[in-house]
């Protein structure tokens, strides 16, 4: 077979499966299918909206006992003693007047909040007291 006459069985056989393929119909509105689209004008599934949640705060620690060497209760930031629950927010030690933000109230020495007396504060921790024995919340 000669260059010209394959040339010319090949571009014959392209025009045969081309014919053979059903031509696809034009869009009655006008738009095009975007690439990546799905067949038959079907929509993709929507994706359920993405919940914002509000990481917990750094600053908050677990809440959990250890024992002091007096052997006072010891807590970082909050404390759940199932009886009373109490968690500091912030503490501002001054030389004259300190007090501490617990539960959202301001607590100065000598107050009792949620049945604990407030014995001492310093720039580190918050040192009370009940009928169990002493309590003290560190900060960070």
């Amino acid at each position: 077979m000669k260059r010209r006459d394959f040339i010319q069985s090949t571009a014959a056989a392209a025009a045969a499966s081309a014919a053979a393929v059903p031509a696809t119909p034009s869009p009655s509105t006008g738009s095009v299918q975007p690439p990546g689209g799905l067949p038959g004008g079907a929509e993709p599934s929507a994706l359920p909206p993405t919940e914002h949640t509000r990481p917990p705060p750094s600053e908050r620690a677990t809440p959990r006992e250890t024992r002091g060497p007096a052997g006072e209760r010891v807590f970082h930031v909050e404390a759940d003693l199932g009886y009373a629950s109490l968690a500091v927010d912030y503490i501002v030690a001054r030389p004259n007047d300190p007090f501490a933000r617990i539960n959202g109230l301001d607590a100065r020495v000598g107050d009792t909040i949620e049945g604990l007396t407030v014995d001492a504060i310093t720039p580190t921790e918050v040192r009370l007291h009940d009928a169990r024995g002493p309590l003290v919340l560190k900060v960070p």
